[in-house]
């Protein structure tokens, strides 16, 4: 009896020897995966970042460009008179 009771006690220790091991190496795993889901994470937040900065700076452009556009427009109406512009018959 005891010697069963032997094996037996030497079987559940090699379980959970066994059990620790795995469970030691789906640990290292996943703080494998989420450091890598970190480092993906802040790399497309900087992407992100970076495209906004370029649109923004390009909106600017546009709207100095149409600011410009406007004014040079609006000269160019109050320079000319109604009496300049041929009327269409």
């Amino acid at each position: 009896f005891c010697k069963d009771q032997a094996n037996h006690l030497q079987a559940l220790k090699g379980i959970i020897s066994k059990y620790e091991a795995e469970k030691e190496r789906l640990c290292t795993r996943y703080e494998q995966l989420r450091k890598k889901e970190r480092t993906l994470i802040s790399e497309h937040e900087k992407a992100c970042t970076d495209k906004i900065a370029k649109l923004e700076e390009s909106l600017k452009k546009k709207k100095q460009n149409f600011s410009v556009l406007r004014k040079t427009l609006g000269s160019f109406l109050e320079s000319t008179s109604d009496k300049d512009i041929p009327v269409d018959d």
